[in-house]
């Protein structure tokens, strides 16, 4: 299950399990109602096992609507998978 908690402009996401195309699609809608005035999003990664293009592509859509995106407590192999994306946001 993620949560998501709210404090002023930050929002802190704790995503749990895959961060793939069906989990990311739940999430993406969860994210729409709660993006309103972000600048910016903690994505704590510490339960997320496995990430897809899917997954990749949602972070990229994050990180154009907030000013500033965190990732925290990312697995080696999830940081590889998101460096290897080309995405910067390690």
């Amino acid at each position: 299950m993620t949560s998501y908690v709210r404090v002023n402009d930050t929002l802190t996401v704790k995503i749990v399990g895959e961060l793939n195309r069906e989990n990311g699609r739940k999430i993406m809608n969860e994210l729409e109602i709660n993006l309103h005035d972000i600048s910016r999003i903690i994505l704590d990664m510490q339960e997320v096992s496995f990430i897809d293009e899917y997954g990749i592509g949602l972070l990229v859509y994050l990180k154009r609507k907030a000013d500033n995106i965190e990732l925290v407590n990312c697995s080696k192999n999830i940081a590889l998978a998101i460096k290897l994306s080309g995405l910067n946001i390690l």
